[in-house]
């Protein structure tokens, strides 16, 4: 499986900038301060539902927006597509989080356990 689009929005220095990735991987390279550790801090976030760089998930909103918003779609091998959006509100506590799957029949539904909320993927 891999990260197909990343769309970050009122996440850190982004206001809304979708990212589209290749199968063979992605190469960052801009300016200091350009924001190339804010896509990488975004991915950790969808991976443990926390920050590697604050231990308050409010920090990684952007100044002026009411919330951040990370969306994924991640591809599988069979071509088979799934969606996830992590949410992050100033006002709360835990982040929200919901998932989608392009599968047609799955067999059972997975559920992972991130921080405070869970995470649901559904067919």
């Amino acid at each position: 499986m891999y990260l197909k689009e990343l769309t970050l929005t009122g996440f850190r220095s982004y206001r809304e900038r979708r990212f589209v990735f290749e199968r063979r991987g992605a190469f960052f390279h801009g300016p200091n301060g350009s924001g190339k550790t804010n896509i990488l801090e975004a991915v950790h976030h969808l991976a443990f539902a926390k920050s590697f760089r604050t231990t308050r998930s409010q920090d990684v909103i952007h100044w002026d927006a009411p919330r951040a918003e990370i969306a994924a779609l991640f591809s599988d091998p069979a071509g088979l597509d799934s969606e996830l959006l992590l949410s992050i509100d100033k006002k709360k506590r835990a982040a929200g989080s919901t998932a989608r799957s392009s599968l047609s029949s799955p067999t059972c539904s997975d559920i992972f356990r991130w921080s405070n909320s869970f995470l649901r993927t559904t067919g």
